[in-house]
């Protein structure tokens, strides 16, 4: 493994792990917020590229304090798969990760599947970049399979550029 991967590596998990530190304060009394915490649900859709060109299709799940500065750290599930376009023979990946941003620095470990007709290879990738509140989100990392061959050269660096939208923006206002 290099010097910049182990790097690397170590970054992400360390943002994850602090993340997941600062979410496990239960004890919330806001009064200037009518609910504690928010629940939000992003519909997500994307392109990425790594050796070949995927789109991509997800859900992601956040759960922050309503404390007014927590919108700029927080993490959580997401989950989906990406299509390949222009290939002949079409490559899915589903995957489910974990990610989140801390100010406007994005992060995320995702556990992917790659499946192509008969060949299939578990991969994980951790992933940093830029994020604008999770609604665009540019990052780059490393896709590194876990299976000792690899027949579809999935092992390299991977790049997206992902669009969320938010789910409560479908939802009604409350009234006062």
């Amino acid at each position: 493994m290099t010097k910049w991967t182990t790097y690397l590596l170590t970054i992400t998990f360390l943002l994850c792990w602090q993340t997941n530190k600062a979410q496990a304060d239960t004890v919330a009394n806001s009064k200037k917020y009518k609910k504690s915490y928010t629940n939000e649900f992003f519909v997500s859709g994307g392109y990425s590229y790594s050796k070949f060109n995927f789109l991509d299709a997800g859900v992601r799940y956040y759960h922050w304090k309503n404390d007014g500065q927590t919108i700029m750290a927080f993490a959580g599930p997401a989950l989906g798969c990406e299509f390949s376009v222009a290939e002949k023979e079409q490559i899915y990946i589903p995957y489910i990760g974990w990610q989140g941003q801390l100010i406007l620095l994005a992060y995320g470990l995702r556990a992917e599947y790659v499946i192509q007709k008969e060949k299939q290879v578990l991969a994980f990738t951790p992933e940093v970049g830029f994020s604008l509140f999770e609604v665009l989100r540019i990052t780059g990392g490393y896709r590194f399979r876990l299976d000792k061959s690899d027949p579809m050269r999935i092992n390299d660096f991977r790049v997206s550029v992902i669009a969320a939208f938010p789910l409560s923006f479908l939802k009604p206002d409350a009234p006062e």
